[in-house]
């Protein structure tokens, strides 16, 4: 216990009467259970970190504090609080991961880290992921992303066709970001973009909302066809769902700003070099051949729609 009321301290997070902030937390001996409000004033991995030559980090190396409380949702995952004040979520790999993983040879922890570099290059909000060792069990682990003051809300609470979704998410001023990722996740094949997938974030203390950044994104190169969620009129091919999101002009000029020279390859090299991760042949030959597919699918629809414009995804 006094470990965690020592970085209390350091961060500011204790009170000039030596007592928990309330704000952050509750009593000392609660807070193993209590830990998961949004609390730091920074969300970024200690200086003494320690990773391995595929660039993995070593938790085992880093002081931290786990909470005991699972969050929400089907994957949960725990707040863990590093050492200089930072607060992460590690989340292991579901049952479905391992299913994909040992049986259809599908690594879902380098699927979202390749995804994730490929939202980052075409200008996607996304969660940052790190991939983490701890004893022997592989983690992805990635910093929190609410302030103070935010909650995630998920306004999706049916399975809807893109219509529908998009004059609901018009409340939230959040409709382009939806479509944007209703494009993304067909070039990558998610499976996984039901609801709860998709969040709008709630600012109680100002009343006002903001996109809230792409997870879970593990799922991918599956198929393009598979969610319901994104239908248009009925139908959920992927032609006729590509052509009619590329109707809107935002994103017509969206895809020609960020998906020219802003690739596969690009965010496959930036991974490396930014993280020292190297993608395995098998995961990276997988994306590029559906890649290549959705290239050709999208270049057949921006000609349909008048657009003088090709891009190039790998």
């Amino acid at each position: 216990m006094n470990i965690i009321i020592d970085i209390l301290k350091n961060y500011e997070m204790y009170d000039k009467k030596n007592e928990i902030n309330y704000d952050a937390f509750h009593l000392p001996e609660k807070f193993m259970d209590d830990f998961s409000g949004n609390i730091p004033k920074n969300n970024t991995l200690p200086n003494n970190i320690s990773k391995n030559h595929n660039g993995t980090i070593i938790l085992d190396d880093i002081p931290f504090i786990t909470s005991n409380k699972k969050l929400s949702g089907h994957n949960g995952g725990k707040c863990i609080l590093m050492s200089n004040g930072s607060k992460f979520h590690l989340k292991k790999q579901s049952r479905i991961s391992i299913f994909f993983d040992d049986i259809m040879g599908y690594n879902t922890i380098e699927n979202e880290l390749l995804i994730n570099y490929f939202l980052m290059t075409i200008n996607m909000p996304c969660v940052s992921y790190d991939k983490a060792l701890l004893n022997n069990e592989l983690y992805l682990i990635s910093p929190w992303f609410l302030k103070n003051e935010e909650s995630l809300k998920t306004p999706i609470s049916n399975w809807n066709s893109i219509k529908t979704t998009y004059k609901k998410l018009t409340k939230y001023n959040s409709q382009i970001h939806f479509l944007k990722t209703v494009l993304a996740d067909r070039i990558y094949g998610t499976t996984d973009r039901f609801p709860n997938n998709f969040g709008i974030i709630f600012n109680g203390k100002t009343k006002t909302f903001r996109n809230c950044p792409l997870f879970d994104n593990g799922g991918c190169a599956l198929s393009r066809n598979q969610s319901s969620f994104i239908k248009i009129n009925g139908d959920n091919d992927c032609n006729k769902v590509i052509n009619y999101i590329l109707s809107f002009e935002e994103i017509a000029f969206w895809v020609k700003k960020y998906m020219n020279n802003h690739n596969l390859t690009l965010a496959a090299e930036n991974l490396k070099k930014d993280k020292g991760i190297i993608i395995s042949n098998s995961t990276y030959n997988k994306f590029d051949t559906f890649f290549k597919d959705s290239e050709i699918i999208i270049n057949e629809e921006l000609k349909a729609n008048g657009e003088s414009f090709k891009i190039s995804l790998t």
